[in-house]
């Protein structure tokens, strides 16, 4: 009788594109809304809309922070909204390309891998999603000190990256 050696072997499999939020948790934020006519930031009015607002609708949330009509906004209005939100436990992030690749390179950065720990473990590969190699090379960086094994691909096919 034949054995799969690879089924015995006890093996975590880590799907990353899992980690990645749901529609739901990713929400939009238009400073528009907070400047007159929307155009113009006006210091006074900005920051008594800003006390004003209700941020607890954006409550464990990614929230992208866009300017949409193309007003130009200074620096500081961000910071001011990015600490509002974190006051909610929300996670700020400008509005950009690859948006999903960023939120998942913060949760890979703050994420508990303590379960993880003298464990073998196997990044799956060939997801649906189009994500660069950056998400994997630091969930390997931040796996490395902590895993007895690490491999990359699919349980039928794995390619060894590291043993302890």
């Amino acid at each position: 009788m034949l054995t799969n050696k690879v089924e015995n072997k006890p093996i975590i499999q880590i799907d990353i594109e899992k980690w990645i939020p749901g529609s739901d948790q990713i929400v939009f934020l238009d400073l528009k809304q907070f400047l007159f006519r929307e155009m113009i930031l006006k210091e006074v009015d900005f920051r008594d809309q800003i006390e004003k607002f209700d941020w607890s609708i954006y409550s464990e949330k990614f929230v992208l922070i866009e300017v949409s009509n193309g007003a130009i906004i200074p620096q500081w209005a961000f910071l001011i909204i990015a600490q509002k939100l974190d006051l909610v436990q929300a996670t700020a992030f400008s509005k950009s390309d690859n948006i999903r690749e960023k939120i998942l390179l913060h949760i890979i950065e703050q994420r508990d891998l303590s379960e993880y720990a003298g464990k073998r473990v196997l990044i799956k590969g060939c997801g649906k999603e189009s994500l660069s190699h950056e998400p994997y090379v630091r969930l390997t960086q931040r796996m490395s000190p902590l895993v007895r094994a690490l491999s990359f691909g699919e349980v039928c096919s794995t390619v060894p990256i590291f043993k302890n």
